[in-house]
């Protein structure tokens, strides 16, 4: 009976040991982890201050930085758009995030805008929907329209029309871009 309660006592023993190498190693990966995080935290200070050096960190992302944030979402619709006989070169691409309702559209090579003049993006099911207007000036090729629009998810095809300024309830100029249905 003693030898069986030695025994017990033995294997306990061995198990505690196993428990406090395990306890240590636990210890030592926490240490570790914590040494990792306050050197991460260093950076992140040490980048914030070049960032203030550099004009103040803006806490409002620029058009550009939300397009690049929406092409890494994996479930967002995208539409090409290409140029009609009225503008050939030109092209472009709509993107938009049902979560966000943002809409996104690049378009390249329209030609400038005239005087007294806009273009408009239209989503189209049964009728014409205005998303919103942007202009092209001289010497650019190219233009980011970024808008929070409500349920046009039904929409059949876009198109971006030439209107006078400040845009129309429903398309009377000639169509510049179009998707394909």
């Amino acid at each position: 009976m003693l030898a069986d309660v030695q025994r017990v006592v033995a294997n306990q023993a061995k198990a505690l040991d196993e428990l406090r190498n395990e306890l240590q190693q636990r210890t030592n990966e926490a240490a570790e982890s914590k040494e990792q995080l306050a050197q991460r935290e260093a950076e992140l200070d040490e980048i914030r201050v070049q960032l203030s050096q550099q004009g103040g960190a803006r806490t409002v992302g620029t058009p550009q930085d939300e397009l690049a944030t929406l092409l890494r979402i994996p479930d967002v619709k995208a539409v090409s758009l290409t140029g009609s006989e009225m503008a050939k070169r030109a092209a472009g691409f709509l993107l938009y995030d049902s979560r966000t309702q943002k809409v996104w559209l690049y378009s390249v090579n329209l030609p400038e805008c005239r005087a007294g003049t806009t273009y408009q993006l239209w989503a189209v099911n049964d009728k014409p929907i205005s998303i919103g207007t942007f202009q092209m000036d001289t010497g650019e090729t190219a233009h980011l329209l970024v808008k929070k629009v409500l349920n046009f998810t039904d929409a059949k095809t876009f198109a971006v029309s030439l209107e006078p300024s400040g845009g129309r309830p429903q398309p009377t100029g000639p169509m510049y871009l179009l998707s394909r249905s």
